[in-house]
């Protein structure tokens, strides 16, 4: 059996499971698959050798997604706020 990674391997940022899916870009099905939490461009699946999947990203590709991650954050607790307000 195959050790899933619980770590990037290339940042050591936590890593996300990814369901089969199809793309948003191409329409092509895609297999389960897991990747950087932080989107470094590190990727693994299953039988597949574990490698980064793009270049390392520069300082300011890395700031953007850092703000995106900070912005998603705050989205998510503003969803669970308006949830609870309208459990109410």
């Amino acid at each position: 059996m195959t050790q899933i990674p619980i770590q990037c391997e290339q940042c050591s940022a936590p890593v996300k499971f990814i369901p089969a899916g199809i793309s948003r870009n191409t329409g092509k099905h895609y297999n389960e698959f897991y990747s950087c939490a932080k989107r470094c461009g590190w990727t693994w699946r299953e039988g597949k050798e574990t490698k980064p999947v793009a270049e390392p990203q520069t300082t300011k590709d890395m700031i953007i997604i850092e703000k995106l991650d900070e912005i998603n954050d705050r989205l998510d607790k503003l969803a669970i706020y308006l949830k609870e307000k309208l459990e109410l």
